[in-house]
């Protein structure tokens, strides 16, 4: 399921619309839609602003996982725990840059799968 439909499973079950959702995030209201449009995934510091507000995990929004709230660390490789702990303590620029740096791979990683299954087609 997109992260998307699982966007408006949950605000539907908490009876909470796209544009108060955004609102109180403090996005504009058009950024859902422009993401829903282009089937774009959301930054990731919208993301994890997202899953916090809808009391769930990234990774269940990203369709990783069906348990909306397995935050337990034990769930998490020691390269996982490692890196959370370096990203904790970074100040607030540095954990920008480094965000801004997941994005980019993020992107990078999805051409090379749609280029992959351009080419295998």
């Amino acid at each position: 399921m997109p992260i998307f439909e699982r966007i408006d499973l949950l605000l539907s079950s908490k009876g909470i619309s796209a544009n108060k959702m955004m609102s109180d995030l403090g996005f504009s209201n058009s950024t859902y839609t422009t993401w829903k449009k282009r089937g774009t995934s959301p930054k990731s510091d919208h993301l994890v602003k997202v899953a916090d507000y809808l009391g769930v995990t990234v990774a269940y929004l990203m369709g990783q996982t069906d348990g909306k709230t397995d935050t337990r660390a034990d769930s998490l490789s020691a390269d996982e725990q490692n890196l959370i702990s370096h990203f904790r303590a970074l100040n607030p620029a540095g954990q920008e840059y480094i965000l801004t740096q997941v994005d980019y791979a993020m992107q990078q990683d999805k051409y090379k799968q749609e280029f992959s299954a351009a080419k295998d087609a």
